[in-house]
Parts: structure tokens; C-alpha cells; sequence
């Protein structure tokens, strides 16, 4: 259990669609801020593009990381700012289960490093943000089957 003196919230919506060799590849970020203080992009949906063509066999390259572009502009000074992804873990600890489609998942990094589902990461100076990316990864020994699929998360920021 966290204890917030504020709590910021964004709905993370991951809408995708894979085939073999599908087309149209997106991930739609839904921003709904539940308190005041900082506003995250501006109140506007975040869209992650993998790309038109998805091979099912090359998931687990890396070839499918992309930028989750956000920003973050506060009212006020607040110390000991921080981000935290919430949502249904996958096969590792910085991966988000698609419910739709055993054996995929999408793994969060936070400049670079893995990023725990459920960890509090600092944010240090609001003017240099973590970068945040998502990775399409499978899950072990399980071959996605092609076709539509989604999944949630939330991004909190809060502070101490």
C-alpha cells in the first residue's frame, strides 16, 4: 500500500493488432489525471506506433521498442516526484500480460532499465524526464496466435 499526499493517474490503453505479417501496429495511450497539481501530455492521448509490419518470429529481437512519448508540467515545485506503472504482470517483472493473446507480452523500460510493474521510480528534475519505452516480447515456450488483442495499464505520478 502506497501513501500519497497527491496522486496523479493516467490510463495506459495498448491496443494492437498482430498477425504473422500484420499491418497497423499501435499502442494508444489514454490520459485521464484524477487530481491536480501536474498535468501529464497535456491532458492528450499518448499513440506508440510499432510499425505496419509485425513478424510474430521476430518479436524477441528488440525490433519492436518504440518511444513512449509523454511530458509533465507541475504547478508547483513538488520533491520526490515519481512514476509507477500499474497492471497485470507478465512472464517477467517489467512486462504487462496481454490478456487476449497467451504468450505475448509488452515489457516497460525506464531509460533503458527494465521497469517493475508496481515500482515507484524517482524523477528527479521535471525538466528531464525518464524516457520510457515498450517492447513487444513472448512470452516462454508459447507461440502468439495472430489476430487482435489489448491489454491496460496505469502510469501514476505522485509524490512523497
Amino acid at each position: 500500500m502506497f501513501k500519497f499526499k497527491s496522486l496523479f493517474c493516467l490510463s495506459l490503453l495498448f491496443f494492437l493488432s498482430v498477425n504473422a505479417f500484420a499491418d497497423g501496429k499501435f499502442v494508444t495511450v489514454r490520459v485521464n489525471v484524477l487530481s491536480g497539481g501536474c498535468v501529464l501530455n497535456n491532458n492528450e492521448d499518448i499513440y506508440v506506433d510499432f510499425g505496419d509490419d509485425i513478424v510474430i518470429g521476430q518479436i524477441d529481437s528488440g525490433k519492436y521498442t518504440e518511444t513512449v512519448p509523454y511530458d509533465l508540467t507541475c504547478d508547483a515545485q513538488f520533491d520526490e516526484l515519481y512514476i509507477v506503472f500499474e497492471g497485470v504482470k507478465g512472464e517477467t517483472s517489467n512486462s504487462l500480460k496481454v490478456a487476449d493473446t497467451p504468450g505475448l507480452n509488452i515489457k516497460l523500460y525506464i531509460d533503458n532499465k527494465p521497469m517493475n510493474i508496481g515500482s515507484q521510480y524517482e524523477i528527479d528534475n521535471i525538466q528531464y524526464l525518464p524516457s520510457l519505452t515498450a517492447e513487444l516480447a513472448l512470452a516462454n515456450g508459447i507461440r502468439p496466435i495472430g489476430g487482435e488483442f489489448s491489454t491496460a495499464a496505469t502510469l501514476t505520478v505522485g509524490y512523497h
